[in-house]
């Protein structure tokens, strides 16, 4: 059985991201607020190199070191990951979940 109905697949993605909100936002919340920048630069837009001075400036990522002790942390925890030398969050759900759920682009 296929579905194929744009709006059935939309309301069983929100049907997704409603069952794992309680997970994601227990992941999310005690980020401190420098991390939960990063995170919302990388939902946002994807990159090759979180330290370009345009991607620092464009999402108010504060300094070098600032970046380096988040992406350490982040990257620690799973949260981002460089792959195919572009730094990107790991889980494609949460992400959607962050994008549709707690920043609203």
């Amino acid at each position: 059985h296929c579905i194929d109905d744009p709006d059935q697949i939309n309301r069983a993605f929100d049907s997704l991201l409603d069952s794992e909100n309680g997970y994601f936002e227990a992941s999310f919340n005690p980020l401190t607020p420098r991390q939960k920048s990063l995170i919302k630069a990388l939902a946002s837009e994807k990159t090759p190199n979180l330290y370009a001075q345009d991607y620092i400036k464009k999402y108010h990522l504060g300094s070098i070191g600032a970046i380096q002790q988040g992406v350490n942390t982040l990257s620690k925890n799973d949260f981002i990951t460089k792959e195919n030398e572009v730094w990107k969050i790991v889980d494609p759900v949460m992400e959607a979940w962050l994008r549709d759920r707690v920043f609203v682009f």
